[in-house]
């Protein structure tokens, strides 16, 4: 049975009438205002618009500029080489006036850090590792600290330790001294540890620009990628070389952006044995803007190879699966890379006399081929001095069940 209607009396039947009509018809005046203030606004963004043609582009692109509505100053910022245009300046290569908003300021990492961690492992994640001219010592990167080890095996010994995270190394040509990256000085830069006197000396100072996957070309002079971002927080790389002197160096371009608001560019220099050449790799998908959700197998990466004396580069390899990480063998007769093997990522080897490339493994770790990868696509690896073996980083096991872990918690307490 249903439960009888509670009565109801005429005047507060009235009443609510009158409020719903009420409230209806401010609801009415809300979206009229609010529709008429929008059309307003989208108007005069309209009215404030200036149309461009850029010479990086085929298509019509709009740059806004200041508008004033409601006594509310509305700034947006309008690309590099565009604004150059409507101020009527010549856009000057390689040099971001939009960026830092702010002056740096000299920023030491290590201080105010007084506390101790201690660890004792046999495997780490996303390792770095190489050879020296000898063939006797490793060094490789774990945690942020540095570490050489016996190629025969034995006790890794820290020669760079602390709260900044340093990796990448790599030996120089005569041994002596070890090439790193390091966010000691707030922004990521740089240097070299002697392993005579176990001191450190900066080759780069940028900062804002990060430097990163830097190689020695000779004993004196350093390649490195440095990142620049314009109008998104997604970099694209510039591939430079430095000179090691006692104090830092500004750097020269090698290889550039297309444009300057490019978000996409070479990456991962490796100099060839005779210093005639360098090898690097480059996103081919994406033509100027990066994307998400990119497939892999369909080949994203290629990778090119810079000669010096005439400043041309050339493709090597690509195709399905990408190619990325370039490492060159100690005779120069080989290119060792990663590639995407549908579910797996392998080890491959070019011959480059005979253009034949064999996979050698398919038992590496996952790459970063579809992501922003201003680390590396794959940490770097060697060869020995024989041409006999690749030492090379692969199946790091913490990475893979913290994130599981971090997902199951996730899915299942939020």
């Amino acid at each position: 049975m249903k439960p009888s209607p509670l009565p109801i009396h005429t005047a507060t039947t009235t009443t609510h009438h009158q409020a719903i009509r009420l409230q209806f018809s401010t609801i009415l005046l809300a979206f009229f205002l609010g529709g008429f203030s929008t059309f307003l606004l989208f108007t005069t963004f309209q009215l404030g618009n200036y149309y461009g043609y850029s010479e990086y582009s085929d298509s019509l692109e709009i740059v806004s500029i200041p508008v004033v509505f409601n006594d509310i100053n509305i700034v947006l910022n309008v690309d590099g080489d565009l604004k150059d245009k409507v101020k009527g300046e010549e856009e000057k290569k390689n040099e971001d006036t939009e960026f830092p908003y702010r002056p740096p300021v000299e920023w030491d990492i290590t201080k105010g850090h007084d506390r101790r961690l201690e660890y004792t492992v046999n495997e780490g994640t996303w390792m770095s590792v190489d050879l020296s001219p000898d063939g006797t010592t490793l060094v490789f990167d774990l945690l942020g600290d540095l570490y050489t080890l016996p190629i025969a095996g034995g006790k890794a010994q820290p020669i760079k330790t602390g709260v900044a995270f340093d990796r990448y190394p790599r030996f120089s040509p005569d041994g002596n001294r070890v090439l790193f990256t390091t966010d000691i000085d707030g922004c990521d830069n740089v240097f070299i540890l002697d392993l005579n006197t176990m001191e450190t000396q900066p080759v780069t100072a940028e900062p804002y620009r990060f430097v990163s996957n830097a190689a020695w070309l000779s004993n004196d002079t350093v390649l490195g990628v440095k990142w620049f971002t314009s109008g998104r927080s997604i970099p694209a790389g510039e591939i430079w070389s430095f000179q090691v002197s006692s104090n830092p160096d500004s750097g020269v371009q090698l290889v550039g952006r297309p444009s300057f608001d490019n978000q996409i560019g070479p990456e991962e220099p490796i100099p060839s044995p005779d210093g005639k050449y360098f090898y690097y790799s480059k996103n081919t998908m994406d033509p100027s803007v990066f994307e998400y959700s990119k497939d892999p197998n369909k080949g994203i990466y290629t990778i090119y190879r810079y000669e010096i004396a005439t400043k041309a580069s050339t493709s090597v390899t690509g195709g399905s699966g990408g190619a990325a990480r370039p490492v060159i063998s100690r005779s120069g007769k080989y290119l060792a890379f990663v590639r995407r093997s549908i579910f797996k990522n392998s080890l491959v080897i070019k011959d480059l006399e005979l253009g034949n490339e064999r996979i050698i493994s398919d038992n590496l770790s996952f790459d970063q081929q579809a992501s922003s990868a201003p680390s590396g696509v794959y940490p770097s690896f060697s060869w020995t001095p024989d041409d006999s073996h690749i030492i090379i980083w692969a199946q790091g096991s913490y990475f893979f069940f913290f994130f599981f872990f971090f997902f199951f918690f996730f899915f299942f307490f939020f």
